[in-house]
């Protein structure tokens, strides 16, 4: 049996957080290109198959989109699809209160603060 070095599984997920990181500081927005593949490799010190694992795994969630032939660019994300897939994960791997209460918290002061123009009253 062949195992991925524990440290390969998880640099993937570092380099989505630097893109998800690089998408804030440049102030993108849905539909703004992102460099290449190659471009986030030389940049990040790593290869364009892991830069290309993490872009999955941000096309995956919406966060990216894929366009043929030009790259990536920012996605807009789907709530709903993500509603889907945590009501899949409970549903599959169970969840106590404090863990939902736990996420509803983080999803609360996380998400909500990011686009305020868009509040309502009632919000």
């Amino acid at each position: 049996m062949s195992l991925i070095p524990v440290e390969r599984q998880r640099l993937y997920r570092q380099v989505a957080e630097e893109i998800k990181r690089y998408i804030l500081e440049q102030g993108l927005k849905k539909g703004d290109a992102l460099p290449t593949e190659a471009d986030f490799a030389g940049q990040l010190g790593v290869s364009r198959p892991t830069v290309r694992e993490a872009l999955k795994g941000l096309q995956m969630v919406g966060i990216l989109t894929s366009r043929k032939g030009s790259g990536h660019a920012v996605g807009s994300l789907d709530l709903l699809e993500l509603a889907r897939q945590f009501s899949f994960h409970v549903q599959t791997d169970g969840m106590d209160f404090g863990e939902l209460a736990e996420t509803r918290l983080f999803l609360e002061v996380n998400i909500l603060p990011l686009d305020p123009d868009r509040a309502t009253e009632e919000d």
